[in-house]
């Protein structure tokens, strides 16, 4: 809604709302024709439902977290957490994590060379054959 003037009839409604039904702030301001930040505030200002807060990281869960990010995908850290998958993704970017994709075999450029960052793949991968003594 843009700058306009909210009657007591419409305020009288979001608090009828609020009440009696389980609809969150977003549902109720669509319904009627308010933004969710006027129902969010209309809400604080009268307490008529307990807004919900935050729920702290534990030190468990952030262990969890930290140990499994490269395991597991964000849903299912969310699910194992309980937690929404927005609040996984927010906290692992505050600690740092990261998703790393291993490369089970190096890959060519363009120009058929294998970058240098990936040769020693190579070089270990057949050290077990340049060990060998050569026939003679």
């Amino acid at each position: 809604m843009t700058n306009q003037k909210v009657t007591d009839d419409t305020k009288f409604a979001i608090v009828d709302l609020l009440k009696t039904t389980e609809l969150n702030h977003r549902e109720i301001a669509l319904k009627v024709g308010v933004s969710s930040t006027f129902v969010t505030k209309l809400n604080r200002k009268l307490s008529i439902r307990a807004t919900p807060r935050r729920k702290p990281w534990t030190q468990k869960e952030l262990w969890f977290l930290k140990e499994n990010y490269s395991k597991l995908t964000i849903k299912q850290l969310a699910s194992k957490l309980e937690r929404s998958e927005m609040s996984v993704k927010e906290r692992s970017r505050k600690l740092g994590l990261k998703k790393r994709k291993v490369k089970e075999t190096p890959t060519p450029t363009k120009k058929g060379k294998i970058p240098v960052r990936q040769r020693h793949v190579i070089a270990i991968d057949i050290s077990n054959i340049i060990s060998k003594p050569l026939p003679k």
